[in-house]
């Protein structure tokens, strides 16, 4: 769910700007912690850490899609 989008970001605009900055990106969740991983060009640590901070911090949780994400998880 913490990646359908960030602070002001839909999930469609969140995936373009990270894209636009050439983040190779990935994620996990367990049953103790979550993980997220990037890789990017250096001069573009800065954009980056604040999108991933809006992701962690101000993450969009939109509850007419938490359904869906729980049918996906079950598959």
């Amino acid at each position: 769910m913490v990646q359908r989008g960030a602070g002001e970001l839909t999930n469609r605009d969140l995936v373009n700007r990270l894209d636009d900055l050439g983040v190779e990106r990935g994620s996990g969740v367990s049953s103790y912690f979550s993980s997220f991983t990037a890789a990017f060009p250096r001069e573009k640590f800065r954009p980056t850490l604040e999108l991933y901070a809006d992701i962690l911090r101000r993450p969009r949780l939109p509850e007419d899609e938490f359904d869906d994400a729980v049918r996906t998880c079950l598959q």
